[in-house]
């Protein structure tokens, strides 16, 4: 399929580039190069090439940037902490072919490039400490399924799922945290704690599911921040400061203005009855003059 045909008419029902698509290298007859769209299916979205690009919900996308933030923000002080989000992984080997989490942490090495599209673990003698998946409707099986297998292959040690249950397209979000453990043959399903939720072993921080949403709490139960809102509200305040700044400034200089004309109408008054007092005077000392003339006289 060529990339003008990603233009035909479809329905939601029939849509071949619902997943995503990625461009595919064609040489012709010629030997002319050209890069085909092609959609992708379930297998390419389960296993991603770099530059793909991936057909995400925007709940999806909220949920991922907010662990993925907020995991950065918690490990900020940890030097052997590698926080990632929607990158490629090479596991090394070829048990597991590269997989694309949600969210990943691993403790290793850094140096990772924040331009690469590919982490390769084995360049950064990284561990894997646990994934973090969303699901979508649509893609749903690959995370429950699948990768309950190959995650446990990757030797990820704790592996948790926020799980969307309801319908793509519905207006209240209703989710289910699951929770697995490795174990010797395969990973083991664990259960979340009274609060309803799973720690992120071996961080002091546990995942629950919230208002449709997923959270990350500390062991009191408080909220850990959604940096992501906090930092609009932060620029939004600035902004209200900026403007009171202004107001405040404007106030003063006016204040100030006024305050001017005062003293200018006050040196103005004082000046008139200065001079209205000379004038006095010299009519005072004209008369007096007057009335020695007429004596004299």
């Amino acid at each position: 399929m060529s990339v003008g045909d990603v233009n035909e008419p479809t329905t939601s029902h029939d849509d071949p580039w619902k997943y995503g698509w990625r461009y595919v290298k064609r040489v012709d007859a010629e030997g002319k190069e050209h890069l085909d769209q092609v959609p992708l299916t379930l297998e390419g979205f389960l296993y991603p090439e770099e530059g793909d690009f991936r057909v995400e919900t925007v709940a999806h996308v909220e949920d991922c940037q907010y662990l993925y933030v907020a995991l950065r923000q918690h490990l900020r002080s940890r030097t052997d902490a590698i926080v990632l989000c929607d990158c490629r992984i090479d596991w090394g080997g070829d048990e597991v072919r590269p997989l694309g989490p949600d969210v990943i942490v691993f403790f290793g090495k850094q140096g990772h490039s924040r331009t690469a599209g590919t982490f390769y673990r084995e360049d950064f003698e990284a561990r894997p400490a646990f994934v973090i998946e969303v699901t979508s409707p649509s893609t749903r099986t690959r995370d429950v399924d699948d990768k309950v297998d190959l995650f446990w292959r990757a030797r990820v040690p704790l592996y948790l799922i926020v799980d969307s249950t309801n319908d793509e397209g519905a207006d209240v979000r209703e989710m289910e945290l699951i929770g697995y453990q490795a174990g010797l043959k395969g990973y083991e399903r664990i259960e979340p704690d009274s609060q309803g939720r799973f720690q992120l072993t071996p961080l002091q921080l546990w995942l629950t599911a919230k208002d449709g949403r997923a959270v990350l709490q500390h062991e009191n139960g408080e909220d850990v921040g959604d940096y992501l809102a906090l930092a609009e509200e932060g620029r939004l305040e600035r902004e209200r400061n900026a403007e009171l700044l202004k107001n405040l400034e404007e106030e003063i200089a006016f204040r100030k203005e006024a305050e001017q004309r005062e003293r200018e109408a006050e040196r103005k008054r004082i000046e008139a009855e200065q001079n209205s007092a000379t004038l006095r005077e010299e009519m005072l000392r004209m008369q007096a003059e007057l009335e020695k003339l007429r004596g004299s006289a």
